[in-house]
């Protein structure tokens, strides 16, 4: 009996070992989708909420007192933004030049030395939500020219980008031969955060 028993179990293990290398169904099932649309997701990033406004935006100076200022940068969002770099360009054919210090709202973003499309890793400014618009100038250390570009980068890596040309528009009085110089930004203050 225990040899009937023993041939019995080695017939179902054989039978499992066949068995082992296909794999049956005994109930199938068939799915349709028929329209249905993905949509990828589009997040806000940090320069979403950034506005920047060059319509006060002037150079001044000659040689290195030279300055562009008036740019300003405001947050509408409802978060901190930080600007983390900062790229400007301008119009190189008038010689070589370079930024040497980029200030926000009066503070030191960048003091050093960097050429025309250089990417400016400063001191980060937080943007605080809905917060007053605030100026942006840069100085550089020899005479520039427009246009310039400039690429405000957040810390989330997102940028805007703004190119800025000459705001100032020349009329000539009638009367007297004299050229009058009128901008969109004479006022008292119009250099606005700086301090020097």
């Amino acid at each position: 009996m225990n040899k009937i028993i023993k041939t019995l179990l080695m017939g179902i293990l054989l039978i499992q070992f066949v068995s082992l290398g296909s794999t049956y169904s005994y109930f199938t099932d068939t799915e349709y989708s028929v329209g249905n649309t993905f949509t990828a997701a589009v997040w806000d990033t940090q320069a979403s909420f950034l506005e920047v406004n060059t319509s006060k935006t002037h150079l001044t100076g000659t040689g290195d007192q030279s300055k562009l200022h008036g740019t300003t940068i405001r947050n509408i969002g409802s978060e901190n933004i930080i600007v983390d770099m900062i790229q400007v360009d301008w119009n190189t054919t008038a010689g070589m030049a370079n930024v040497t210090e980029i200030k926000i709202r009066g503070q030191v973003f960048f003091s050093g030395s960097n050429q025309s499309g250089e990417v400016i890793d400063g001191i980060d400014y937080v943007l605080e939500p809905q917060s007053n618009a605030v100026t942006t100038n840069f100085k550089f250390d020899a005479s520039v020219s427009y246009p310039f570009t400039s690429k405000f980068i957040m810390s989330d890596g997102a940028s805007k980008t703004v190119t800025i040309t000459d705001n100032l528009k020349v009329q000539k009085l009638n009367n007297y031969d004299i050229l009058i110089i009128d901008c969109d930004y004479c006022d008292d203050d119009h250099c606005d955060d700086d301090d020097d």
